[in-house]
């Protein structure tokens, strides 16, 4: 099955960390491996050769601009942290575009273009849907695209976290048939220090071999990889996490069928919508929903809409329109859905009948039946 999805995965993300691009080969301390991204650059142009579509998420902007501007390490203050990544961004697309155009051909030609994203553009539909169409037409007119997070700009606030959940919500937003995401590890290790090869389930005890890990100049660990994961699988996408430090790692992966590098995460049979996948893995989450037996059963089970009888509680401030969790009563997250109500107006309504929703709220400002409807929710987990 492994090799059944790597033969058949024509759009492929790869995400290459910040601990891979930084190594010893460079002569500036803190800088840039050229010699390995020269790899991979290679290496990602024989996939495209092969009429395979590759997206890259790349770190390492803010780590060499803080070689740059001097620091030792990334600094916690913001204006710092943003100056570095300005710095550093226009170094490291410079180094992507010399490499792609070095290893051009008679007839070949390997243009490269950069994308800047935040977590409150994906947030916006129509954002969403314009960042989507736009690398469509890159990879239609043969151009890969090259995209990072915006750390000129970002704050908390507005921030993906790291590199490992944007490979995933970009995943999501191209509908990729594979992430790969190169680490400074061979992949998901078990207590034994053994990098497990498959896992067609992320399970608890899945989950409990992650040690989390973060590197001087990287802001993920295993921790946010197994995150991704869970993302990518959960939609209908696979992902691999694997060594980009090992010589030729990407050409191992997709042109040799005998090594099995890193660690596989197959995907779940259920392919979801582009607009379920926004809902539920890309749109951030505003407030959460507490749901009884009944209701979270009926959800699971059949399909529903959720009824305010079904809601017992609410939690946090969030308007008409944004995307909350919904979780059972053992505060265990089922599901995320777009919301038909305002937390304070939810707050009003939860345990009523939809029949007394107007009598509560006043006709102004009754707009449906349902707190979510089932068309705006997404089972995320079957808890």
């Amino acid at each position: 099955m492994r090799n059944k999805i790597i033969k058949n995965a024509r759009r492929i993300v790869i995400k290459i960390g910040t601990g891979v691009l930084t190594a010893s080969k460079t002569t500036e301390k803190f800088g840039i491996n050229k010699f390995r991204l020269d790899a991979f650059v290679n290496q990602i142009i024989g996939l495209i050769d092969q009429g395979r579509e590759v997206i890259i998420i790349t770190s390492g902007a803010v780590g060499i601009g803080c070689n740059t501007l001097g620091f030792n390490e990334k600094p916690d203050a913001i204006p710092e942290r943003q100056a570095a990544a300005a710095v550093g961004q226009i170094q490291l697309m410079h180094m992507y575009q010399e490499a792609f155009h070095n290893l051009e051909r008679k007839g070949h030609r390997y243009p490269v273009a950069q994308l800047l994203l935040t977590q409150d553009l994906v947030d916006n539909r129509i954002q969403y849907l314009n960042a989507r169409n736009t690398i469509f037409k890159l990879l239609e007119k043969k151009i890969i695209p090259i995209i990072n997070e915006n750390d000129t700009v970002s704050v908390e606030e507005i921030r993906f976290g790291d590199n490992d959940n944007l490979s995933a919500i970009v995943a999501h937003l191209v509908e990729a048939d594979l992430a790969l995401n190169l680490s400074t590890v061979g992949g998901l290790l078990d207590n034994d220090g053994r990098v497990i090869p498959e896992v067609e389930v992320i399970t608890d005890e899945i989950k409990s071999f992650v040690k989390k890990g973060y590197s001087k100049f990287g802001t993920g660990g295993m921790s946010s990889k197994l995150s991704a994961a869970e993302k990518i699988v959960a939609a209908g996408g696979a992902m691999i996490i694997a060594n980009g430090e090992k010589d030729k790692i990407i050409r191992n992966i997709f042109f040799s069928e005998e090594e099995n590098e890193g660690t596989m995460f197959f995907p779940r049979k259920r392919k979801l919508s582009t607009k379920r996948r926004w809902i539920a893995y890309t749109k951030s989450s505003r407030g959460e929903i507490t749901v009884d037996r009944g209701a979270a059963a009926a959800l699971i089970k059949k399909g529903t809409s959720l009824l305010p009888i079904g809601v017992s509680a609410v939690h946090g401030k969030f308007k008409a329109g944004d995307m909350v969790k919904v979780v059972n009563e053992k505060s265990s997250e089922i599901a995320r859905g777009l919301v038909n109500y305002s937390a304070f107006e939810i707050k009003k309504i939860k345990g009523k009948k939809s029949s007394e929703i107007t009598k509560i709220l006043g006709e102004e400002n009754t707009r449906y039946e349902e707190v979510i409807h089932r068309d705006n929710l997404v089972l995320t987990k079957r808890g």
